[in-house]
């Protein structure tokens, strides 16, 4: 039976105590909740497998962006391309993660012909391809979580693959071009996990990032009802 069948017990906990306050759960608000409370109790059941799920824009599959990928995107669609020409940028990034040789060494109008290029070889029209498209960037959705008094800064996808490589037993060239970006942020919570497996909790640990977001929900839904009554 599929997980989300089921009512968790932290889910059916966390509408119990919102009902006895007198607070009315819509069914929205019981998916949503009964959602995060899987995530708690399995954080890591997203990541199937390192390169993420593919969707298929009639014959070829797309897939969550490498950093190769995004990196490719930033540096060389971000200022140049414009409205359609930018989104089939984005799909053009997703099919060819993993094809061999250098798919991401273009750019300029060099880039914006082979782009073109390849959307006119597809065997779908251009509405299934974005819809494919929208598809792989919902994989990469998260579930909100609070506002943060002082977010930190992140790191670059540069520093990102090298700190990567640094702790692990992998190269640079992996973490970029190898693995979804997803899979990359995944190992690095993973990783510095177990490198500071000292009894305390890390900020990026996936379970706490999962009980931040359900706790995020449940108070959200307590605003709401306050902003009604």
């Amino acid at each position: 039976m599929n997980k989300y069948s089921q009512i968790s017990g932290l889910a059916e906990a966390e509408i119990e105590a919102l009902t006895a306050d007198g607070i009315e759960v819509t069914p929205a608000d019981i998916v949503e909740i009964n959602a995060l409370a899987m995530d708690v109790e399995s954080p890591q059941s997203k990541v199937d497998m390192a390169r993420g799920t593919p969707v298929f824009a009639g014959d070829t599959p797309l897939w969550p962006m490498t950093m190769q990928a995004a990196e490719w995107l930033l540096r060389v669609g971000g200022g140049m391309f414009l409205g359609r020409l930018k989104n089939d940028a984005v799909s053009y990034a997703m099919a060819h993660c993993y094809k061999e040789g250098d798919p991401y060494n273009i750019s300029g109008l060099k880039a914006a012909w082979k782009i073109e290029k390849w959307v006119n070889s597809l065997s779908c029209n251009h509405d299934m391809l974005l819809i494919a498209t929208a598809e792989i960037i919902k994989q990469s959705e998260t579930a909100e979580l609070p506002p943060e008094e002082n977010p930190a800064d992140g790191l670059t996808l540069g520093e990102l693959s090298c700190f990567l490589a640094s702790i692990s037993n992998e190269s640079a060239d992996f973490w970029e071009r190898r693995c979804s970006t997803d899979y990359a942020e995944n190992a690095l919570n993973t990783i510095i996990k177990q490198n500071n497996a000292d009894g305390r909790p890390s900020g990026n640990d996936p379970r706490i990032i999962a009980e931040r977001a359900l706790g995020w929900c449940i108070e959200k839904i307590r605003q709401r009802a306050a902003q009604n009554g």
